[in-house]
């Protein structure tokens, strides 16, 4: 009686233990396809991440205008191209690109004024920027560029101040 009473109780464990991965798995299934209120209220409180885990949150939109004359002149917004070139495939490599910009665009916007960068010391800060948009656009196009104009908008995400620089 006591061995039928065990095999029982390890039947019921199994299958509560089994029922709860079936649940748990669905639930995050949901959750990363289809979220839905049930789905959100499991995953949130337990598995939910923030990628401000490891990074301070940015603080401000950035937006690259570079003009440039190629047998005529050609504007692009040099960040947004970018950026929407690592979001439509990540394993392209162009992280480091993505990082190496967004990180001089900061640098530079934190410790400049808005305005024409005619300082030499904000020259030297602004030239990072503009041998990285130079030599993206040289690469990307395959083309000499002789002149590039450069317009830095940024764009806080807090106050929605807009700061604009430019060469």
């Amino acid at each position: 009686m006591q061995t039928s009473m065990s095999i029982k109780l390890k039947r019921i464990i199994i299958l509560m233990g089994i029922t709860a991965v079936i649940v748990h798995f669905s639930l995050l299934f949901f959750y990363a396809f289809v979220p839905n209120r049930y789905s959100s209220f499991y995953v949130y409180p337990y598995f939910y991440q923030d990628w401000r885990l490891f990074v301070p949150a940015p603080d401000s939109n950035y937006k690259l205008y570079a003009t440039y004359d190629d047998s005529g002149a050609k504007t692009t917004d040099v960040f947004t191209e970018l950026m929407n070139k690592h979001q439509s495939n990540r394993a392209s490599g162009n992280e480091p690109l993505m990082i190496a910009l967004s990180n001089s665009i900061h640098y530079f916007e934190k410790v400049t004024d808005p305005g024409k960068i005619t300082d030499t010391k904000e020259g030297t800060k602004f030239s990072l920027v503009e041998k990285f948009a130079r030599n993206y656009i040289e690469e990307t196009r395959n083309i000499k560029l002789n002149q590039l104009k450069l317009i830095l908008v940024v764009t806080s995400t807090d106050s929605s101040q807009t700061k604009v620089y430019y060469n």
